[in-house]
């Protein structure tokens, strides 16, 4: 298999290589000035960023202009993130991802979240609780999530199933840390928020796509009774990203005010990305987490793709004009000193 593998990755290689070299040499030969920015917009747009040569880079600063767009890229700023952090360096944004340490910050922000009643314990020693949500500390997309209204009623997020009772929870859960859904046996209990006091309208999931003090998507998440997903724009249109388009539904949508408080926390923040996730019941918007890297990031279709690395680069400017301006994130600051950030 290993070599199979290596065989098509070398062939991949070869077969892009030869394409980007005849696509530079064809923007070398283009003499006729009439048609030349036409020709080299075509190329740029079709290579990858660590393909582009230096001559067509330096065209598109030139008083033509030729626009560098098409390398926009969340997928590979994201990932480029994602390299920064392998190289041993702190990243504000993966600092929040601890679910119970970003409530931390949250507080110095005063914004509202779910009451904690127990964090860093072993299922076998969680309480047969009521109007409760048992999570990992350490997971993503739902994995391992149950809101429990008591011992008999019970809702697996994930599969958007009504459990029969506390034997069926703890079979579940057996079953997630064997499969490797849930790496540890280490959870948390918090309040839960649902609609109307029914576990058959649980709240719904806002995650606020925020860079560096703006919004740029929202998507809105039904749980139950089946897996639904909505998309917004900042200005409240709804949208389409390539993203669930199987799976819309009707959305309820947000408030200006809903979205003003998420670009303001995301503001406090010295890092260009992070996905802020809320609970939306019919009284309230409150906290969930913080995410620095969204699932499946990569089937955002071109245009939306493109759009996010906009943002992403253009937060990028703004958080470096207002380090440089000597902006003191004193909320940010004040959070890392009263935790291990190595913890």
């Amino acid at each position: 298999m290993i070599g199979y593998v290596e065989k098509i990755i070398e062939e991949k290689k070869c077969f892009e290589r030869s394409y980007s070299e005849a696509l530079i040499l064809a923007a070398k030969k283009i003499k006729k000035s009439e048609i030349r920015n036409e020709i080299h917009q075509k190329i740029i747009s079709s290579l990858k960023v660590g393909e582009l040569p230096e001559f067509l880079v330096k065209s598109s600063g030139k008083g033509d202009k030729l626009s560098l767009r098409s390398i926009s890229s969340f997928r590979a700023s994201l990932s480029m993130r994602s390299r920064k952090r392998q190289l041993s360096t702190i990243l504000p944004e993966w600092i929040l991802d601890d679910k119970v340490r970003s409530y931390a910050f949250v507080d110095k922000l005063g914004i509202d979240r779910p009451l904690i009643f127990n964090s860093h314990i072993k299922f076998s020693e969680i309480d047969k609780g009521e109007k409760i949500v048992i999570k990992p500390v350490s997971g993503a997309g739902s994995r391992g999530v149950y809101l429990v209204e008591n011992s008999d009623n019970i809702l697996d997020v994930r599969n958007s199933k009504l459990l029969g009772g506390w034997k069926s929870l703890e079979f579940s859960i057996r079953n997630d840390l064997k499969n490797g859904l849930v790496k540890n046996d280490d959870w948390i209990v918090e309040e839960l928020i649902y609609n109307e006091n029914s576990l058959e309208k649980p709240s719904r999931d806002i995650k606020f796509y925020c860079f560096y003090g703006k919004v740029a998507l929202i998507l809105e998440v039904r749980r139950y009774p089946s897996k639904g997903y909505c998309w917004w724009s900042a200005s409240g249109e709804l949208v389409n990203t390539g993203k669930y388009d199987d799976k819309v539904i009707q959305g309820d949508g947000v408030s200006k005010k809903e979205i003003d408080l998420a670009a303001a926390m995301s503001s406090e923040i010295p890092a260009p990305f992070v996905r802020l996730d809320f609970h939306k019941s019919s009284e309230r918007l409150v906290f969930g987490e913080f995410t620095p890297r969204p699932g499946n990031y990569e089937k955002f279709d071109e245009k939306t793709d493109q759009l996010l690395g906009d943002y992403f680069l253009e937060a990028e400017g703004r958080l470096m004009d207002d380090l440089i301006g000597g902006k003191k994130f004193e909320y940010f600051n004040q959070f890392l000193n009263e935790i291990d950030i190595n913890s």
